[in-house]
């Protein structure tokens, strides 16, 4: 949305700012890859799985 309206205004300085917004996007999507990164790391990205009852039919 925001490239949409520098390119339609077209300010001074329009390729700045559309650099800007493309690295500010770039900067966004590399914080979660890296939070996302962070969390596998810790095993906290997934849930643990259920405890298995002590008397269950696996256990025969």
């Amino acid at each position: 949305m925001t490239l949409h309206w520098i390119e339609s205004g077209r300010p001074a300085g329009h390729l700045t700012y559309t650099y800007l917004v493309l690295a500010a996007v770039s900067a966004l999507v590399g914080a979660v890859a890296v939070r996302t990164l962070i969390a596998l790391g810790r095993r906290q990205l997934l849930p643990k799985p259920p405890p298995q009852a002590a008397g269950s039919a696996a256990d025969n």
